[in-house]
């Protein structure tokens, strides 16, 4: 499907996709990793992801599939494979991470920086390289669904209470 976003054309069935507005003071290049921050209509609005915060890595979504200038409309790739991105030294099958300034990286983030899985290279190659892009976000141990923390000081343990299952 050739969408009206110049050069940007979709696998349908293969690739799930979202238009998006880039209302961001800066062009963000394809193959970026970028995470919402608004909205403007039915269109989420985007920018730069990184893993050197919450704040900056927890709404990563997806990788741009074209070049957008500032206020310009663009579709990211939220699952499938993205093809035509530079790929060169990595191996098919590595998986990928968020890494700073909405790049990538096949190192694993330490901590305190935050794990975005991205997806895995699938073809090495310079600038014809593809990517399966799968995003998983990693957790703080306090959004885990049975874990309560009110206030957290340094040499805190966790343990469970199995009177109120938390």
């Amino acid at each position: 499907y050739n969408t009206t976003v110049n050069d940007v054309s979709m696998n349908l069935g293969q690739q799930l996709v979202v238009k998006v507005k880039n209302d961001s003071l800066t062009t963000i290049n394809k193959g970026k990793l970028v995470r919402i921050n608004g909205g403007l209509g039915n269109n989420p609005t985007i920018a730069t992801a990184s893993w050197d915060s919450e704040n900056l890595s927890a709404n990563t979504i997806g990788m741009m599939m074209n070049t957008a200038g500032i206020n310009d409309f663009a579709y990211v790739l939220l699952n499938g494979v993205i093809e035509d991105v530079n790929t060169a030294g990595y191996t098919g099958g590595t998986l990928l991470f968020l890494s700073s300034s909405g790049d990538y990286t096949s190192t694993a983030p330490v901590p305190p920086r935050h794990a975005v899985r991205i997806g895995h290279f699938v073809r090495e190659q310079t600038n014809n390289g593809s990517i399966f892009i799968n995003i998983q976000n990693g957790y703080e141990i306090n959004e885990l669904h049975n874990v309560l923390i009110a206030s957290a000081s340094n040499g805190d343990l966790l343990v469970w209470d199995s009177v109120n299952s938390i």
